[in-house]
């Protein structure tokens, strides 16, 4: 029994050396004596060609950009900069502007409007008995000479048309009075001017008689 088992191992450690042998002749390191490890073959390797055209080299990638060297960070910044501000917008004239002449520029008591501004002076009228005879303001009314620096248009439109509750008092909406609605944008250009100090108080001369 002895022999016969002793016959078998000996048989299996050949075996398991032959497999060694075979392996490290075939190349393969050994796991269990690493300095007779194989030397890493040299196995060239082959890169995909570059199918890109050459305008498609130069674009930047989003998720991969490559920024040329030629590109400086002040240049980058510009770009950014210039592509998140919006574009300028052209400052509106003054709606007065075309319907007033003065004879010596800056000083308004010189000043002379059209029939058109006229028509905004007469309709100031209405006007008059809260706001003051030159619209600076009352007891009972605020200066609208203020006021137009601190509304909008389409504010002054909807304050004349419907009212409003001022401190003081409320004042009345004009929206069924057609001597000032009829009128209402040469009024609103009158106030703009007076208010800009471009006319003078009071009673003013037309220029195209």
């Amino acid at each position: 029994m002895d022999d016969r088992w002793a016959s078998t191992a000996h048989r299996s450690s050949n075996s398991f050396i032959d497999r060694l042998r075979h392996r490290a002749a075939a190349g393969f390191a050994l796991e269990a004596c690493p300095e007779r490890r194989a030397p890493p073959r040299n196995v060239p390797t082959f890169a995909p060609p570059d199918m890109r055209t050459e305008e498609d080299r130069h674009k930047v990638h989003p998720r991969n950009p490559v920024v040329p060297a030629s590109w400086t960070l002040g240049t980058v910044l510009a770009g950014l900069v210039g592509l998140a501000a919006p574009p300028a917008l052209a400052e509106e004239p003054p709606s007065y502007e075309g319907h007033i002449q003065c004879e010596t520029p800056g000083d308004a008591r010189t000043c002379r409007i059209d029939l058109w501004m006229t028509r905004g002076y007469r309709a100031f009228s209405q006007c008059q008995v809260c706001h003051g005879l030159d619209g600076s303001g009352s007891t009972i009314g605020p200066s609208l000479l203020d006021k137009m620096q601190e509304i909008d248009r389409a504010r002054f439109m909807e304050v004349v048309a419907d009212g409003m509750q001022g401190q003081i008092g409320v004042m009345p909406g004009w929206k069924e009075n057609p001597n000032v609605m009829r009128y209402v944008d040469q009024l609103y250009a009158y106030l703009m001017a007076r208010s800009d100090k471009v006319l003078p108080g009071g009673k003013i001369k037309r220029y195209d008689r």
